[in-house]
């Protein structure tokens, strides 16, 4: 949990979810559980190290990266991520 809260800080300090609801597992049609937090979902990934997950977060105000994201792999690895427009390629 850590480290995905020191990427997010380092990249996109001031942001938001960009899902109002979580369910889980991800895009099923009948969730066990429905989270409000992305927090909560990242918790249940890493206690449940073979989850499938994508979350997604967008930067406010305008800021450069736009978004972030995490997903979390079948294999226990985590991909984190960041998208930006061409118009600032140092980033």
């Amino acid at each position: 949990m850590e480290t995905i809260e020191n990427f997010l800080n380092e990249f996109l300090a001031l942001r938001e979810e960009s899902a109002d609801e979580y369910e889980f597992p991800q895009y099923a049609d009948n969730p066990e559980v429905i989270y409000k937090k992305a927090d909560d979902v990242i918790s249940k990934c890493i206690s449940e190290c073979n989850t499938e997950y994508s979350l997604y977060w967008r930067a406010l105000g305008n800021r450069k990266p736009e978004h972030a994201m995490v997903f979390f792999l079948q294999d226990g690895n985590v991909i984190y991520g960041l998208s930006t427009d061409d118009a600032y390629p140092e980033r």
